[in-house]
This record gives structure tokens, sequence and C-alpha cells, in this order.
């Protein structure tokens, strides 16, 4: 039975697509069948996914690198990437049952930066909040929990979930500081080959393979022109698969309804994430203090 010994736990809209992307495409890693698995979801999560632990059990788990065992050569890396497993009991404690233990991974982005990259993915990647919702209007729902976003747990826990060290401090308990590696979106963006060698070795994969590699960015947010067609597009995707909806149709619809990536704030959206950055202080302390992480980039 082949399972993973790396896990990207977290977080959301930190880069964890373009890590799983980089990494499975080293010759030493293979990557699940789906990039999230989304397997090991707590049972109240309403997070959409076709299995989970509780139907499957560890079995269940295995299929998804069941193809990694077939290589001729076998991987040293075996990797899956859910990003939301950092707010999950359910697979804390299935990751720190398996024996040997997978390294966990974890990719944390400045929190105002994140938070308003999950409102413009909302609005436009997933076209479920109006587009004309302001990104005062968001946090003023976020606060008040307001009932607008009750089928939508990520929206409503946007600031929540972004406090990173309530969340990190019990993958800690169970798996030490050793069995984890906590890396920043922010070095990830600033260079993408140091960072990329640096989780190599920390994997005990050959750096070098990233020297003449060409990287892309995964899951970015873009703009589009029109939300219905949007929202379409995206429940295509999840009826047939999103590697279905690729090709030349996806590159004509790109032209047709998104306009490249999102814009940046505006002024008004700059002194909003000033504050966010403010309120944020003592969370980021604590994370800092909690993984030794230097959170010099989320500065300034």
């Amino acid at each position: 039975m082949t399972l993973p010994n790396v896990v990207v736990a977290g977080a959301p809209k930190c880069g964890t697509s373009s890590l799983f992307a980089w990494l499975t495409d080293h010759p030493d890693v293979c990557g699940s069948l789906a990039k999230e698995t989304r397997y090991l979801l707590d049972p109240a999560s309403p997070l959409e996914r076709s299995r989970s632990y509780e139907q499957g059990g560890i079995q269940g788990y295995a299929a998804y690198f069941r193809h990694c065992a077939e290589r001729e050569m076998p991987p040293r890396v075996v990797v899956e990437a859910t990003p939301d497993y950092l707010y999950q009991e359910t697979a804390r404690e299935v990751l720190a049952s398996l024996n040997p233990r997978p390294l966990i991974l974890f990719m944390f982005r400045r929190p105002s930066a994140r938070i308003y990259s999950h409102y413009q993915f909302a609005r436009h990647n997933m076209a479920i909040l109006p587009a004309s919702t302001t990104f005062a209007q968001f946090l003023d729902a976020v606060r008040r929990d307001d009932d607008s976003l009750r089928q939508r747990r990520n929206l409503r826990q946007a600031i929540s979930y972004s406090r990173y060290a309530d969340h990190l401090a019990p993958w800690i308990d169970l798996f030490g500081l050793s069995g984890i590696r906590c890396y920043l979106t922010e070095d990830m963006q600033a260079n993408p080959l140091r960072f990329a060698r640096r989780v190599a070795l920390d994997l005990g994969v050959e750096p070098g393979f990233f020297d003449s590699y060409s990287f892309t960015r995964r899951n970015e947010t873009f703009s589009v022109r029109n939300q219905r067609l949007q929202r379409i597009r995206v429940e295509l995707g999840r009826r047939i698969g999103s590697r279905q909806v690729k090709g030349p149709a996806a590159r004509l619809y790109a032209r047709l309804n998104t306009r490249g990536r999102q814009a940046s704030p505006s002024p008004e959206e700059r002194r909003l994430l000033a504050e966010l950055d403010a309120e944020f202080a003592d969370a980021n302390d604590t994370l800092a203090r909690l993984t030794g992480l230097d959170l010099g980039p989320w500065a300034g």
C-alpha cells in the first residue's frame, strides 16, 4: 500500500497549487491523482469531495497514490496537497497515525494579502460573490457572520483562518517542529528558484532539477467579464472534471471572458489592508515565535 510521505497541508490561497505542480514535475516525486484529494476532511466539512476517510478508510486514501507504485523507478517522494487540512482534525489524526509519518508542509502568506486574494478569487474565479461586492462589504459580512456567507465556510472564516498559529499549534503538538516545514508565499514569489531548491533539499530530492525549470504559477486569481458565464464554466468543471475543461475551448473562453490577473488594490482597499496588517500583528508575532519563521516580508 502506497501512502504519501509528504503532505502539503495549508494554507489556502498561499501558493500550494504552484508548489504541488513544481514538485510533481520533479522526476523523483509522484503526486496524487488529484492535487487536492480532500480525503481527510472532517465529516462536517462543507467542501465538496468524491470520497472520504469515513467511507473508505486508509485503503481509499491509498487509491490516490497506487500509480506511484507502478513506476519503473520508485519515487523518493509521494505527495498530495489539500490546503484545508490545516483546519481539519481528521487530517491531523490520520496522518499522525501513519507509520512512517509523512512530513507536513505549510505555506503561509501575509494574512491581509491572503484575505484579499480569497475575496477576489470568490468574485472572479469562483463567481460566488456578487461582482459588485466591495472589499469593505466583504470584510463587514465576515465580521458579522452574515447570512450571505452561511454556505461558504472558507469565506466566513477568511479572517480567523488567517490567524495561522491558532491552527498550526495542534499540528506541532502531534508532529513536533521536526515533523513540519513552514514556508512563506512571499519567498516563493520573490525568488522561485531559490525557494524550490530549498524545498527540494528539505525533501531529499535533487535541487539541481530546478536550475533550468520554467516556473509557472497555478490557480492564480484573474478578472472575469461575466460572472454568469464563469459560474457555468465552474459547474462544468465540477461535473466532468477540471482537467477535461482544457485545450482550445478553454483558451477561447479565456480570451472571451477573462481580463488577465486581478487589478491592483484601490486606495480604499490599501487602507483596509493596512488596517488588517495592524489587526494581525499579534497573531503574526505568535506564528514567528511558534515556528521561528522570519516574517520580515510581511512588514511594511
